[in-house]
This record gives C-alpha cells, structure tokens and sequence, in this order.
C-alpha cells in the first residue's frame, strides 16, 4: 500500500458525478474541467431519447444511483498495481446495472479502467440499484496464521427485479431480494460465475406478500474485526425483516442465508434460517413495515467477555406510486442484539 499511495498521492483531485445525460462524468477538482464521462453499457440504447422533441414529457433516467469510493487490494502480486482506487455505483431507475471503474488516476482514464459492468443479464435477481453499494474486504479461507483476503463491492438487488401481478399486469420478472458479493479482482473479460467470481446471499420472499407487494433490499451495514474484514452483515428488505448475516470463520462456501444466519426457526434437523426481527405496523390487522434505509450499529456490553451490539434503523420507502396513498404507520426501531440464535417471543 506504501507504493500505491507514494504513485498516486499526487493525483488530480476530481469530483465524480452520475448524471441523466446518460454519463458518470469526472471533473477536476482544482479548475472544473472534465477529465472523462463513462457511459454504462445498458444505458447505451436509451440515449436517443435525449433528442426527442417530447423527452420534457417522458422522462427517462440514467445515471441515477449512489457513488462508492475507496481504495481495494485486487490482487496480491507485491506491486503497486495490487491496490486500486475504485469507484462503483448502480444507475437506480436507469436500469438493472452496476460498474466498478479504477480511477486511481483520473487524469488518465481509459476504456481499460472500467473493471467490469454486472447486469441482470449476469443475474436474473439483481434488480435496479437505489442503495449505496460498499467496497469490503472479507477474510475467505485459512486459520490466523494463514488468512486470505478478498476485495468485494457489496450490493442490495435493488427493486423491481419481481414486480407483483396485481400491481404491474403479468409478471415483468421473477427475481428474488438478495445480496450481491461481486469480487474486484474478475480477470477483465471473463464470464461473471456463481460461486467463483461472484457470491450472493438470497433472502426469502413472503409468499403471502409477493402477491401484492413488491420485493426489495436497498441498504445494509457491516461489522468489522481485527484485519478490517467483515464479520456480520445487518440488512433490512422491503416485507420488514431485519437480517444478520455472520461471516466470522465462514467460508466462501457456505455464503447463503442458510449458513450465514445464526437465528433458527423449528427445532432438531428441521430448522430454517430466521430475522432478527421483523418490524410491522401496529394496526389489527399489522402490515409490514418497509426497511430502506441502512442500520446504524452501536457497541453495547460486553456478555460473558462477547461484544454485543445495538441496531438501530427507522422504516418506511417512497418509491412507488402506492407510497404516496400508503396507511402503514412507519416506526423508529432500536433492536439489542444479544448475540442469541433463538427468536425471542
């Protein structure tokens, strides 16, 4: 990393925009003049819209989701060129997308600093990104003395890759929520492999809600331990669960929801992986409570020399037309997580 920061420290200082010209645009921070745009490739047959007379009066977007920065280790050949920094973002109502790009050095920005582009094409289940996605370093195999590490852009499936029949017509897709693991270091070129590349954590769908409700997972936050790796993953979705999602000593092998939730509901060989806590309105007949927005994790005691943790997130979305008209009461929830794999009652 003393490499790295020693070639680049002196870089030009940008400002990176997404915006509904159809283009990520990077400017230089100093004088404002553009160092590159980048257009997404699934954005690429929208851009005649822009020079249609009636565009005023049928909107499209583009680049329309949050920015991650940071800096990533993705490769380990003892070079500077181990380390990048990468900036990664969906495109939100532009469609079903995300990018990660290496500008590390802005000012020289080419077509070979786009890392790779990951679309629904590549994964029926990712839909529209709207949360932010986060760069994460996440430990995948060996003891203490022998750990490796891996650099991943983590991200919520976003919304409507399932869209209700009721609400829609016919169904439009038939993707399930989930949570993306896409590894920084894909050898530029090759095919997007489950399990190999890529790793995503599916979360279950209500079926007495998926009729009528549209799925969703939009934010999350992480855990952290010693190495800057990640221990535990807390994600809300659309139908109010509340998930957390242990990766200590798991690994890449056992990256799903079955393995990865300590919480367990049934009893004996016949248990199923459960919330943390799933947040409804209190009306008679209680209705779920939407989570959107990212958790905001806090230390709480220490139990028998084990950290616990207090998980505190408010619910609610505005995205659909429904939500303007919606009579689900929204809550403030503060969730003290002991640590327990049993669902309280």
């Amino acid at each position: 990393y003393t490499a790295f920061n020693d070639q680049y420290k002196n870089r030009t200082p940008s400002v990176f925009v997404g915006a509904n010209d159809g283009m990520l645009h990077s400017f230089n921070a100093n004088n404002g003049n553009e160092l590159f745009a980048y257009i997404p490739s699934w954005l690429g047959s929208k851009l005649a819209a822009l020079t249609d007379t009636s565009f005023i009066n049928n909107h499209k977007n583009y680049v329309d989701g949050p920015l991650t920065i940071g800096e990533a280790q993705v490769a380990n050949n003892g070079t500077a060129s181990d380390w990048k920094t990468v900036l990664t973002g969906g495109t939100g109502g532009g469609g079903s997308g995300i990018f990660a790009l290496d500008v590390s050095n802005p000012a020289s920005f080419s077509a070979s600093n786009v890392m790779w582009e990951f679309t629904r094409s590549d994964d029926a289940d990712l839909g529209q990104i709207i949360g932010k996605p986060q760069i994460l370093k996440f430990k995948t195999s060996g003891d203490a003395a022998t750990s490796t590490y891996r650099w991943f852009v983590v991200v919520g499936s976003g919304v409507n890759n399932y869209v209700p029949e009721s609400a829609n017509g016919p169904f439009s897709s038939t993707g399930n929520p989930a949570i993306f693991l896409l590894a920084l270091d894909k050898a530029l070129g090759s095919a997007w492999a489950l399990g190999t590349n890529y790793f995503k954590v599916s979360l279950p769908a209500d079926s007495n809600l998926k009729p009528t409700i549209a799925t969703g997972v939009a934010n999350f936050s992480a855990l952290y331990g010693s190495q800057g790796e990640v221990t535990d993953i807390y994600a809300g979705d659309f139908y109010g669960n509340l998930w957390k999602l242990r990766f200590q000593n798991k690994t890449t092998t056992a990256w799903d929801l079955n393995n990865l939730s300590d919480i367990r509901r049934g009893s004996g060989t016949s248990t199923s992986a459960a919330p943390l806590y799933i947040a409804r309105d209190g009306s008679t007949t209680p209705k779920a409570q939407a989570i959107t927005a990212a958790p905001t994790l806090f230390t709480g005691p220490l139990v028998s020399g084990v950290e616990t943790f207090y998980v505190s997130f408010g619910t609610g979305k505005y995205i659909e037309p429904s939500d303007n008209i919606s009579t689900t009461t929204n809550s403030f929830y503060v969730i003290y997580d002991n640590n327990s794999t049993a669902i309280d009652t």
